[in-house]
């Protein structure tokens, strides 16, 4: 009996071994969920004059109470992006819409304007599909979001994203009328990507950023401002 007991034991211990549960801390980048702590980065993400209008509210400003509600409704789980090195917010990334029935669902993210084109968003979002891709049944992600968003993706449209959807003339902002854009990024394809190619094709620029292994920066930081 104690040896069927140590067999069994070492057999769990493989298996503990093998399960290797989805990364959430990269080279640059850490996801958190989004706690109370949090909610006023969030309002304050969403709000700003300059990531506003990319992201959820598309440049709407809410009371802080209405845009708690607005967080909470439709949300499947949602995370803050840390900077490794100081531990300060400066993303926000969200998953909605989420069938597991049929495998499918929305995701969404917004970065400080300070982190912009320094390669953390990419490393935080491909951490970000990666999760979800691992823990949950789903086979397609979609990105939906305004016209005038898509240079932003520039380096994925037509890759590892396909255009999917395209609503003529439907969202308003700058005195003109946008299309609604949906790019679809499948399972497979996102887990056969490292975060190394996906750097080489969008071009990732870490030149400014700390790297937690080797504690070097180079002149030019990213500094978001702190929640």
């Amino acid at each position: 009996m104690g040896e069927g007991e140590s067999t069994g034991s070492n057999g769990r211990a493989r298996r503990d071994r093998d399960l290797n549960p989805a990364p959430r801390t990269g080279r640059w980048v850490q996801l958190v969920p989004l706690t109370a702590e949090y909610e006023e980065f969030a309002y304050r993400l969403a709000v700003d004059e300059v990531t506003g209008v990319r992201w959820r509210l598309g440049g709407s400003v809410p009371t802080p109470e209405a845009h708690r509600e607005h967080l909470i409704a439709g949300a499947f789980n949602q995370f803050v992006v840390l900077e490794r090195r100081t531990s300060v917010p400066i993303g926000h990334l969200i998953s909605y819409g989420v069938d597991l029935n049929h495998g499918i669902g929305y995701v969404g993210g917004a970065m400080v304007d300070e982190a912009q084109a320094s390669g953390l968003g990419i490393e935080a979002t491909y951490l970000y599909l990666r999760y979800l891709f691992e823990t949950y049944r789903l086979r397609k992600l979609y990105f939906e979001m305004p016209e005038y968003n898509l240079g932003q993706m520039a380096g994925g449209v037509g890759t590892i994203m396909k255009e999917e959807g395209r609503l003529r003339d439907h969202s308003y902002y700058g005195g003109r009328l946008w299309d609604r854009v949906f790019l679809a990024l499948y399972r497979e394809d996102v887990m056969a990507l490292s975060l190394k190619e996906l750097g080489r094709r969008k071009k990732l620029r870490t030149e400014g950023v700390v790297d937690p292994e080797e504690g070097q920066a180079s002149a030019k930081g990213v500094t978001p401002t702190k929640h």
